[in-house]
């Protein structure tokens, strides 16, 4: 009696499952449509805050930046009429302006120091104001808020010797305009000496603030690597799940990161506006 030969070769494995299709097109399962709709919305808000810090990076750590900006606030009325308020408040703080004005005026008119000493105070505060809108004297703001923002940025990457946690605080200096306000309202040149060195230095930031300050751009830096990258992974990690749909989940990931740069571009000129009205 014979037995009957056995094929020594495994079974066919069965055949894989084809994915659900509706329409022509692949459906995904829905945990894993919901996941990769969650991941795809993370990433274009984390793109959009990748955008803004790297944004605010190349504002806050940049001293041409800075200075175009300070420049461009003095175009601002409210603005200008505070400085110049401030600027007028500094000579008359250090300078006797009536004492001037009264040996510069004959005897019998001496009784009117007073009333000409509150008259000129106007007029320099006009002249002080219209003296912001001329070339010279912007360029002259511009490159005090370029040194002082070369200090700040020299203080929060650890690279100033001079200003630390415990030194000075960042100032901007704008002496040299309080000296030529004094030379436009026609007092002697000589009086400028009476101005002390630190006279019409503005606080921009207390020594007791820079260490945070110094931890903060430190976060803004981080963020700046951390947040694209992340947003760049949830992005490949949503394609990779679309198993099936790839391509349309790699156009709605360009389209994302669109939506991200416009919405970036929205908020900024939104803010500017706000600022710019109060």
């Amino acid at each position: 009696m014979t037995t009957p030969a056995t094929d020594p070769s495994p079974p066919d494995p069965p055949p894989a499952a084809e994915p659900a299709r509706a329409h022509g097109r692949v459906v995904l399962p829905r945990g894993r449509r919901y996941v990769v709709r969650a991941l795809l919305c993370g990433a274009t808000v984390l793109a959009a805050v990748a955008i803004f810090a790297v944004w605010a990076n190349r504002q806050v750590l940049d001293a041409d930046n800075w200075a175009d900006t300070s420049s461009a606030m003095l175009d601002n009325p409210e603005i200008r009429t505070q400085v110049s308020g401030y600027m007028v408040d500094q000579v008359y703080a250090n300078v006797d302006v009536a004492g001037e004005v009264g040996r510069a005026l004959p005897r019998r008119l001496k009784p009117l120091a007073g009333p000409a000493t509150s008259g000129l105070r106007d007029l320099a505060q006009r002249t002080t104001e219209t003296a912001l809108g001329r070339p010279r004297i912007q360029e002259a703001w511009k490159e005090a808020n370029r040194l002082t923002a070369q200090q700040f940025i020299n203080v929060v990457e650890g690279n100033s010797k001079l200003v630390t946690r415990q030194g000075n605080a960042i100032i901007l200096d704008v002496r040299s305009l309080v000296v030529d306000l004094v030379v436009r309202l026609g007092l002697p040149r000589s009086i400028t000496k009476q101005i002390p060195p630190e006279a019409g230095h503005i606080t921009i930031m207390t020594s007791s603030q820079v260490g945070t300050a110094k931890n903060a751009v430190s976060w803004l830096k981080g963020l700046t690597v951390v947040l694209p990258a992340l947003a760049f992974a949830m992005l490949a990690l949503a394609v990779f799940l679309a198993r099936g749909r790839r391509r349309e989940t790699l156009l709605i990931a360009g389209l994302d990161l669109i939506a991200a740069g416009l919405l970036v571009l929205i908020a900024r000129k939104v803010a500017g506006a706000t600022w710019s009205t109060s």
